[in-house]
């Protein structure tokens, strides 16, 4: 914009030849050379004089430049004489430019590549401050929200009887010796934060039913029973989506259970149980690695993982004897 301005300004001279090409290098190259004296006319000199002690400057051409210890090398003339750019809108522009030439590239990849023609007193400052200007990378790199947590929801807290308020999910598959596989069910108690883990060959409905049996044999009935709802599982380890929840609902009622869902897609909702079935993950990948168990092995190494789960404390352990 600056060379055709200047162009215009020499087509309306009397005496002068008109341009209408395209712009020429030369064009071009005493554009650039403007707007450094433009930006240069405005640096103020108090601030020029704090750099006398220790940047030489002279004057090429009306433009100032820097006198660097690499005058004798064969480098090219813009890097062994940089140009002095100051602070100035201008100078903003430039630096955003060679920003997104540079695929949008931190403080120092910007500031090598200006510093290969240019000389930015307070450059690294600079340029940090310029580039955090950019929409992209703020958008890119902006730190996630982190809201005030909610307060807990009255079943988490109520003081009931341990596995009144249960959660349930499933995990796996695991592979087993002789190439069969094997699926965690996983009931954790909402306030006590107790688990209890069962073992199954399948992802039956009769199988699941069993697995429930099994646990109110040893934990008791509760009143109130949480899962997911089968939407927040994707791919093969779908295992939930394969469970006739109508029977097993209709099961839990003449037992007078309440079966609830978490809501549609808010895996966030179970989190109770979620954590939990984690941390039985890695305990069985740190155990296990790679090895191949049999069933009956399998059910030791949960039983081992239950009582672990169950023995941790459940408050920060304090280096005060007392």
């Amino acid at each position: 914009m600056t060379a055709y301005v200047l162009r215009f300004c020499n087509n309306i001279k009397r005496n002068s030849p008109k341009l209408v090409n395209s712009l020429s290098c030369e064009e071009i190259q005493k554009a650039k050379e403007t707007l450094i004296k433009i930006m240069q006319s405005e640096w103020p000199s108090e601030i020029r004089e704090k750099y006398k002690d220790t940047i030489q400057f002279f004057e090429e051409n009306g433009i100032l430049k820097v006198q660097t210890r690499l005058i004798l090398s064969q480098d090219p003339e813009d890097f062994t004489h940089p140009t002095v750019l100051p602070d100035h809108p201008l100078l903003e522009r430039l630096v955003l430019h060679t920003h997104r030439s540079l695929m949008h590239a931190g403080v120092l990849t910007t500031l090598a590549q200006l510093r290969e023609k240019f000389w930015i007193p307070k450059g690294r400052r600079v340029v940090k401050a310029i580039l955090r200007q950019c929409i992209k990378c703020k958008r890119l790199t902006a730190g996630k929200v982190n809201p005030d947590p909610a307060p807990l929801p009255p079943d988490r807290i109520h003081r009931v009887a341990a596995f009144q308020i249960t959660g349930a999910d499933l995990a796996g598959p695991l592979s087993l010796r002789g190439g069969s596989k094997a699926w965690i069910v996983l009931f954790t108690c909402a306030v006590y934060r107790a688990v209890h883990l069962e073992l199954v060959s399948s992802l039956s409905t009769e199988s699941f039913m069993q697995a429930l049996r099994r646990f109110w044999a040893r934990r008791g009935r509760g009143s109130t029973l949480y899962t997911d709802n089968g939407t927040n599982f994707v791919g093969a380890a779908n295992a939930l989506k394969s469970l006739d929840w109508d029977f097993i609902q209709a099961e839990c009622s003449l037992m007078k259970i309440k079966w609830l869902f978490s809501p549609p897609s808010a895996p966030w909702y179970g989190g109770f149980w979620e954590r939990m079935v984690r941390s039985i993950k890695e305990l069985l990948r740190k155990c296990l690695g790679k090895a191949c168990v049999t069933y009956e092995e399998m059910l030791t190494l949960l039983s081992d993982c239950e009582a672990t789960i169950n023995g941790r404390p459940l408050t920060y352990l304090s280096d005060d004897p007392k």
